[in-house]
C-alpha cells in the first residue's frame, strides 16, 4: 500500500511539477495555521458584526490601516531578507532584523503620536489618543512578530503552527471578551494590540533561547532588505488605501460595510497565501531554469481551483450574510463581485520565485503598478460611487497584477531557455 501511494504521489508530481511530498509534510502545519486563521477571522467578524456599532467597528478597521501605513517605518522587507539569509545559512541575520526593526520602527511611532497630538489640538480628543496608542505598539508588535521568518526559513512548520494558532486564540478571546464588556473604541485597541504584543514576544524569547544564531552577518541583508522595503511601500498601500479613503469621503459606517463584504474573501486570500509561504525556502535553492519550467502548469491548476472556489462562494454567501452578518445584508452583493479579487492570489508562488532570486526591478514594477491603478480607481470612483468604487479598486488592481506577472513569467522563460546553467540566485 506504501508502495502504491508512492508512486501515486510520485505521477502527480510529474504532472504538476511540484515536490509533493515536500508541500504535504510542510503544507499541513501551514495549512493548519491558515485555516485556523480563517476560522478564528470569522468568529472574530462574526462578533464585531453582532457586538459592535456600525460606526465603532467602522473606527477600528480605520485604525488598523492607518497602522498598517505607519508600520511602513518598521521595514517590513526585512521579513524576506531574513527568511532569504536564513534559507543560506546565516542564522544571525533574525536578530539583526529585530535589532533594526526596532530601531526603524520608532520613526512610525513618532509619526503616529505627532499625528495623534494634532488630532488632541483640534479638539478630535478619542482619535488622537487612539493614534499615540498605535505609536507607543508599533515598534513592539512589528519586531516582535519576527519569529515566524526565522522558523519560516527553518522550515519548522510544525513549531510555527503551534505558536501562531496559540496566538491567535488568546488574541481573539481577550479582544471578544472586550467586545463584550464593553463598547469602548480606546479599550478595544488595547484589547487588540496588548495580547499580540505579549505573545509575540513570548514566541520572540523561545526561538532565541532553544536556536544558536552565532555565526557570520549576511554583508547583503540589510540592503535587501531595505531594496524590498521600497516596494512594499506601494504593497501596504495598497492593503489599506481603500478603507482610508472611505473613512475619509463617506464616514466609519461605509468603512464597516467594505470590511464585512470583504472579510470572508480576504481570509480566502489568506488561505492562499501558503503557497508562496511553502516555495519561498524551496525557489531559494534552486536553479532559474528549473523553477520556470514548471512554474505556468502550477499557476494554472492553482487559478483554475481558485476560479471555482469563488463560483462556490457566490451561491453560500446570501445563507452566511443571513446567520452570520443579518445587519450587513446590503453588504451582500459586493462580497459576492469582490470575491473574484482573490484570483490574484495566483501569482503568489510567482512573486516567491521573485524574492527567493531577489528580482527587485519585477518586484517594483509589480506593486507600483498595482498602487497606481488602485490609487486611482479609489480617488475617481469613491467620491462618485461610494463602496463600488473600492470594490472597482479592488478587482482593478488584481488584474492589473495578473497580468504585469505573467507578461514577467513569459518574459522569463524566454530567457530562460537561451541562457547558460548554473545562475542559481541571482
Amino acid at each position: 500500500m506504501r508502495k502504491r501511494a508512492g508512486a501515486l504521489v510520485g505521477y502527480a508530481e510529474r504532472i504538476v511539477r511540484t515536490d509533493l511530498r515536500y508541500v504535504l509534510s510542510g503544507g499541513f502545519f501551514l495549512s493548519l495555521t491558515q485555516v485556523s486563521s480563517a476560522i478564528i477571522g470569522l468568529i472574530l467578524t462574526t462578533a464585531f458584526a453582532n457586538l459592535l456599532p456600525v460606526e465603532t467597528y467602522g473606527t477600528y478597521r480605520y485604525i488598523l490601516a492607518m497602522y498598517t501605513m505607519f508600520a511602513i517605518a518598521a521595514m517590513p522587507g526585512l521579513d524576506t531578507a531574513v527568511i532569504q539569509s536564513v534559507s543560506r545559512g546565516y542564522d544571525r541575520a533574525y536578530l539583526d532584523g529585530v535589532r533594526t526593526r526596532m530601531r526603524w520602527a520608532l520613526l512610525g511611532t513618532a509619526a503616529a503620536i505627532a499625528y495623534g497630538g494634532y488630532l488632541v489640538a483640534q479638539q478630535s480628543t478619542v482619535m488622537g489618543y487612539l493614534f499615540i496608542m498605535l505609536g507607543i505598539a508599533l515598534p513592539l508588535m512589528e519586531s516582535g512578530s519576527m519569529y515566524t521568518t526565522y522558523l519560516n526559513a527553518k522550515r519548522e512548520y510544525r513549531t510555527w503552527a503551534i505558536m501562531d494558532i496559540i496566538g491567535q486564540v488568546c488574541s481573539a478571546a481577550v479582544l471578544i471578551l472586550t467586545m463584550y464588556l464593553t463598547k469602548n473604541i480606546f479599550v478595544l485597541m488595547i484589547g487588540y494590540f496588548l495580547p499580540y504584543i505579549t505573545i509575540r514576544w513570548g514566541a520572540t524569547w523561545w526561538v532565541v533561547r532553544h536556536h544558536n544564531m552565532e555565526g557570520e552577518h549576511d554583508p547583503d541583508f540589510f540592503a535587501y532588505g531595505r531594496s524590498l522595503t521600497l516596494f512594499q511601500v506601494a504593497t501596504r498601500a495598497i492593503s489599506s488605501l481603500d478603507q482610508i479613503v472611505l473613512y475619509h469621503f463617506l464616514g466609519p459606517a461605509q468603512v464597516a460595510m467594505f470590511s464585512l463584504a470583504t472579510a470572508i474573501p480576504t481570509r480566502l486570500q489568506g488561505l492562499f497565501r501558503i503557497t508562496g509561504t511553502l516555495a519561498f525556502p524551496k525557489f531559494a535553492t534552486q536553479h532559474r531554469q528549473d523553477i520556470l519550467r514548471g512554474l505556468p502548469v502550477r499557476m494554472a491548476l492553482f487559478g483554475a481551483g481558485i476560479v471555482l472556489l469563488c463560483l462556490l462562494y457566490i451561491l453560500v454567501a446570501p445563507y452566511l450574510f443571513k446567520i452570520l452578518f443579518p445587519k450587513y445584508l446590503p453588504s451582500l452583493f459586493f462580497s459576492q463581485v469582490a470575491i473574484f479579487y482573490t484570483l490574484s492570489a495566483v501569482t503568489y508562488p510567482f512573486g516567491a520565485f521573485l524574492n527567493a532570486h531577489k528580482r527587485l526591478r519585477e518586484n517594483y514594477m509589480l506593486s507600483i503598478a498595482a498602487f497606481i491603478v488602485k490609487a486611482t480607481c479609489l480617488l475617481v470612483f469613491v467620491p462618485r460611487l461610494g463602496i463600488w468604487g473600492a470594490v472597482i479598486g479592488l478587482l482593478a488592481t488584481s488584474a492589473t497584477t495578473i497580468v504585469i506577472a505573467s507578461w514577467y513569467l513569459y518574459s522569463m522563460r524566454n530567457d530562460a531557455s537561451v541562457s547558460v546553467p548554473g545562475d542559481a540566485v541571482e
